[in-house]
């Protein structure tokens, strides 16, 4: 519908800026501002876009409420995170709609200043906001933005009616939901917890529609019922084995301390965690010779492998976390070096096309790859300098 830039495509998409799934409004919205800047004229209800801002504010608060009732040792670092994604998606949202009313762009210069740290910008972006946005979402909206948390949880029961409820009850609300990875997280964090009375539950979700719901409702029956481990961190192959089985929300755990998806957020690692391809490489094997041209590039799980130049020999060792055979794939030009592993090495392989898809799909990932490649060549550079000094001194 944004492609065809025409009216009756933005009338088709007003339609639904009410819709259920959070990830529809926001390609809602997201279209319309696309529209609206290319300079296609379509009308804008104020009124429902005001009805609809409230909306994404609503669900902030509801957020927050459940986010403070899974405080503590509740919330689990996944799904900690996750619902911290969830409430800046909701904030994405917000002001994309607010730049439906004022177009001039100052609402998503808003949405960037308040992110920031500097407390000059965002009292400048506050300030805006309270001269320009309706009263009533004057009301909730700036306290969401400044308030402290105290304040944010009165707010939420005086104007929305959200009230704090029980760990248990909200992880089974959360296993609930509507969203496959909110429910993968919630019945992870019921499995972490060893929350056996919720057992019953989690067996309902063996037969989920999402691959990931079942996957993870698998490992945590197992772990309710029969006492055995959550398999993360997970259980490495050895030499004789060779095998190893990670569950798509256990890739995801990993990924999420991988450089290369760090501005990647939790629910779009699952798209990464997919295409990822288990491997192992023995103690003294090379898995990318230099020159061969890039098709692949590895993620270390466990082991450690050095990169070997030819000429200068070692450069640079990787360990688990680390990529190997990134810029290849990128460039798609002969790999620059060798890579042999030192100890038996656990990894994770993204083939070309599945990478350069994700790219194309997650502007996030291609954030990321860049920042990294800034950092190999610098590191490269570097290790070349401090190579090359002793011959000039000689």
């Amino acid at each position: 519908l944004r492609q065809l830039q025409t009216p009756e495509a933005a009338a088709v998409l007003l339609r639904h800026l009410h819709d259920e799934d959070d990830h529809v409004r926001a390609a809602v919205v997201k279209a319309l501002a696309r529209l609206q800047s290319a300079g296609v004229a379509f009308t804008v209800e104020r009124d429902d876009i005001l009805d609809a801002a409230m909306a994404e504010v609503t669900h902030y608060y509801r957020l927050v409420v459940v986010h403070t009732d899974l405080g503590g040792d509740g919330g689990g670092r996944l799904l900690d995170k996750t619902l911290r994604e969830h409430m800046a998606y909701a904030l994405d949202r917000l002001f994309h709609l607010l730049g439906l009313i004022y177009p001039d762009g100052s609402m998503m210069l808003v949405r960037r200043a308040v992110a920031l740290e500097n407390g000059r910008y965002r009292a400048n972006a506050i300030e805006l906001l309270d001269n320009v946005a309706d009263r009533d979402l004057r009301a909730v909206l700036l306290p969401l933005l400044e308030a402290p948390l105290p304040r944010l949880l009165a707010i939420a029961t005086d104007k929305f009616d959200e009230h704090s409820q029980s760990m248990t009850a909200r992880l089974t609300a959360l296993a609930d939901n509507s969203d496959p990875w909110l429910r993968a997280c919630a019945l992870f964090r019921i499995g972490e917890l060893g929350l056996v009375s919720l057992a019953p539950q989690v067996t309902n979700y063996l037969a989920d529609a999402s691959l990931i719901v079942r996957e993870t409702a698998v490992v945590v029956h197992q772990h309710l019922t029969t006492g055995a481990p959550l398999p993360w961190p997970p259980t490495l192959p050895t030499e004789e084995s060779l095998t190893m089985t990670l569950s798509t929300i256990e890739r995801v755990f990993f990924l999420r301390g991988v450089e290369l998806f760090s501005q990647v957020g939790s629910e779009d690692l699952v798209s990464v965690a997919q295409v990822c391809h288990e491997t192992y490489f023995t103690a003294g094997e090379q898995f990318i010779t230099q020159g061969d041209i890039g098709d692949c590039l590895y993620i270390l799980v466990d082991g450690e492998a050095k990169v070997v130049l030819e000429g200068p020999g070692d450069i640079f060792y990787r360990v688990s976390r680390d990529i190997l055979g990134e810029m290849a794939i990128i460039s798609r030009k002969p790999r620059s070096a060798h890579c042999i592993a030192v100890t038996p090495i656990t990894a994770l392989r993204i083939d070309h096309d599945d990478f350069w898809e994700l790219m194309t799909e997650k502007p996030a990932l291609a954030q990321g790859v860049i920042k990294v490649l800034a950092s190999r060549l610098d590191e490269v550079v570097g290790q070349l300098s401090r190579t090359a000094a002793p011959a000039s001194h000689a």
